[in-house]
């Protein structure tokens, strides 16, 4: 394995920046404060001994979301009506992975007056996407690059150009992600992000990139998703004052290993890895953000309406019941033309579509009951049913 020395010149950030800022020929970063959350990644994945292999992998990356945050801040400038954009009342996914989020996402994604970041967008942020995207380039390489996505990953996880992306993706740019972590097993990286990072940048960043999305294709409002929201609800509400949340829940000894296993899946596309590693990283991330979710509704009854909480088990039972719940909820009408789209997605995208997705919860070193043991705050606050 290469040592420390090796990965640490290979994650500079000093040159990956100069590298950028060279490529680009912009050295406008807007605020400066993705510099410190860069400089701890790279240190901290140095430090772990990240393998070379990976931290190559890692470089790539980087370097993807440097160069595309030089480019939406020089369209910042350029464009006026970028900074103009109010992000209103957006309705956001969170609570637990595995637990429905992706595809009750994707379904109200299909709203034609819903805005979500779209695959394609977030590949390929700048220039500003149009609402008339068919036949951006952007949009067909991925179309094309998402043609050739393995088969296996489309059965774990539910994915297309024109499909909205997590707002993990969009918390890259600030640096302050775990998806970062994808190529390889970084866990102080992985604490420093859940417990000590100040998110603030990382939801500034976040609502800069929504502006740069609404601009020149608005409609009425924003459908987001992210589980990991639970973790620093502080900060999104102090940056969407009016957002409306979605909580999925699902019984965690089903979510962890699934989990687990899509996290396992990416590491091994890099090199060997310890199966182990995910099982427990996984059960330590969605504890303390189930346990954060529960601190944070109890400290703010006041913000009670603004949640509506939806069980796995009845989102699987009746999809478009539970659609029609949450605009019940707040407020939002379902004419026809936005219940068909939904409708036909519901129809198109049955579970077991790309093939099954397998696994067992020892194979990561954990048992049921000692995930429930973990989670036990979360499942009796939320009366969270236990499969089997």
């Amino acid at each position: 394995m290469p040592d420390a020395s090796t990965t640490s010149e290979v994650l500079d950030p000093c040159r990956l920046i100069a590298e950028a800022e060279a490529a680009v020929g912009s050295a406008d970063w807007g605020e400066p404060r993705f510099r410190d959350a860069l400089q701890i990644l790279c240190g901290m994945a140095a430090d772990h001994g990240l393998a070379v292999r990976r931290a190559l992998v890692l470089k790539d990356r980087i370097a993807m979301r440097l160069a595309q945050r030089l480019e939406m801040i020089r369209d910042r400038r350029a464009y006026p009506e970028i900074a103009q954009q109010v992000i209103k009342a957006p309705l956001i996914v969170t609570g637990m992975a595995r637990a429905g989020t992706t595809v009750i996402h994707a379904i109200l994604s299909k709203d034609p007056r819903a805005l979500s970041p779209m695959n394609w967008e977030v590949a390929a942020p700048s220039p500003p996407p149009r609402a008339d995207y068919q036949d951006d380039p952007r949009f067909l390489a991925a179309k094309e690059r998402m043609a050739k996505i393995d088969p296996e990953l489309l059965a774990m996880h539910t994915m297309g150009a024109d499909l909205p992306e997590e707002d993990n993706m969009l918390f890259e740019w600030a640096f302050r992600s775990q998806n970062l972590c994808v190529p390889g097993h970084i866990p102080a990286y992985m604490r420093w992000v859940q417990d000590e990072a100040d998110m603030g940048p990382a939801y500034e960043f976040h609502r800069q990139a929504l502006q740069q999305f609404q601009a020149f294709a608005p409609r009425d409002f924003w459908t987001l998703k992210s589980p990991l929201h639970m973790h620093w609800l502080d900060k999104l509400f102090a940056t969407y004052p009016d957002a409306r949340l979605v909580v999925m829940h699902r019984d965690p000894a089903q979510i962890v290993p699934s989990l687990a296993s899509l996290t396992h899946w990416g590491r091994l596309r890099n090199g060997p890895a310890d199966p182990r590693d995910a099982g427990w990283e996984v059960m330590d991330e969605y504890a303390k953000g189930g346990d954060k979710l529960v601190a944070f509704r109890a400290a703010h009854r006041e913000l009670a309406d603004r949640f509506i909480d939806i069980r796995h088990v009845d989102f699987v039972r009746a999809p478009m019941a539970t659609i029609e719940k949450i605009y019940d909820k707040f407020g939002i009408d379902l004419p026809e033309e936005a219940r068909t789209p939904m409708a036909a997605f519901i129809a198109d995208n049955q579970t077991g579509r790309h093939g099954g997705h397998t696994y067992t919860i020892d194979e990561f070193g954990l048992t049921k009951a000692q995930v429930r043991e973990r989670f036990k705050l979360y499942i009796e606050a939320y009366d969270v049913p236990l499969a089997g």
